[in-house]
């Protein structure tokens, strides 16, 4: 059993690595909902459209645009 490296604390090292990526994909996820949910909160208090009607490169019209 010298130099070999053990199953389940191989294991145990994998799944601490999975849990650590997995946690951490959810905070960014959080944070991104959280600013996507604050911008939709101050444009219904401002009672703007999301978007206008004129979406095209040049156009003002609208909050949001595509790139």
């Amino acid at each position: 059993m010298f130099g070999r490296v053990r199953i389940d604390e191989a294991l145990d090292l994998a799944r601490t690595i999975s849990t650590k990526k997995h946690n951490e994909q959810v905070k960014k996820n959080r944070d991104i909902l959280r600013k996507l949910i604050i911008a939709a909160l101050y444009l219904a208090r401002q009672e703007q459209a999301v978007r206008g009607h004129n979406e095209a490169a040049g156009s003002s019209n609208g909050q949001f645009r595509g790139a």
